[in-house]
């Protein structure tokens, strides 16, 4: 699906991106666009110059200025407004930089955002027949659940499997999300995971991604809790493996199937100590 589909953009906010693109590309570009704009400095078009350009094409005389302060590219996060400061219509307009990365195909990554789900993690089959569970019980009313464990490159594991049931691949999100994000996150098929380290006090709150409305995770410790809108998220807590599952584990461990049965009855250790 094309950005303009994703969010029914108006033919102002499609030639505003394009141009926003060569902007970024193109110095010859930007240096036309900074002396189209002068005594205004700067090589991002402002509002008021993008707005006298594409007025032609708006729905009706005048309303470019609010396609592109109100429109759906704003609110979906793909651009962005600088410069506070200053009035709305000299505010320098710029693509987000998740938006940029995708709409030009790059591999530049994007702040705050990993998709290494750390060492690799042997989960036991319970844990996997949960993952799996979980990511079909998605539904339009339930979309985030909370995934507990003392263990972070177990929680990273078992929510790459979750990701990949529901179709996707996972993208661990460690601090606030960009703006832009969550158009990133659905052309590019990712499943969000957001990475907390919580306190016994601790409450936070999932944040909102304009432009994603899939399955939302959250991977923390024990403690803490998570809600979205104010509503307390749903958790699935890791358990323990089984004796079963604790020799299975051992054994693809260690290749040692004496080894393996001894270590399992002795030990309850959660399965991130079972790597090859």
């Amino acid at each position: 699906m094309t950005l303009a589909a994703l969010l029914g953009l108006g033919h102002v906010e499609q030639l505003t991106l394009a141009l926003l693109v060569i902007v970024e590309e193109d110095p010859a570009i930007a240096r036309l666009v900074m002396a189209l704009q002068q005594p205004l400095t700067g090589s991002r078009p402002s509002v008021g110059l993008l707005a006298a350009a594409f007025d032609s094409v708006a729905a009706s005389p005048g309303a470019a200025f609010d396609e592109l302060v109100d429109g759906a590219a704003r609110a979906g996060g793909a651009i962005v407004l600088r410069g506070d400061e200053l009035p709305l219509v000299e505010r320098r307009v710029a693509l987000s930089s998740p938006v940029h990365t995708v709409l030009r195909g790059l591999t530049t990554p994007v702040a705050a955002v990993s998709f290494a789900a750390g060492p690799a993690v042997a989960l036991p089959t319970s844990v996997l027949a949960q993952a799996a569970a979980h990511a079909s019980a998605f539904s339009a009313d339930e979309r985030a659940l909370v995934v507990r464990t003392p263990s972070p490159a177990e929680g990273r594991a078992a929510c790459a499997v979750m990701a990949a049931a529901i179709g996707g691949q996972a993208a661990f999100v460690e601090g606030d999300p960009a703006a832009g994000l969550g158009l990133w996150l659905t052309m590019r098929g990712l499943v969000p995971v957001f990475v907390y380290d919580l306190g016994p006090s601790e409450r936070r709150r999932l944040p909102g991604l304009p432009g994603y409305d899939g399955p939302v995770l959250a991977l923390v410790g024990l403690e803490g809790s998570i809600d979205r809108d104010g509503i307390a998220v749903p958790a699935w807590r890791l358990g323990v493996p089984t004796a079963a599952e604790r020799v299975a584990l051992w054994r693809h461990a260690l290749d040692d199937e004496a080894l393996a049965n001894q270590l399992a009855r002795e030990h309850r250790w959660r399965s991130d100590r079972w790597r090859p």
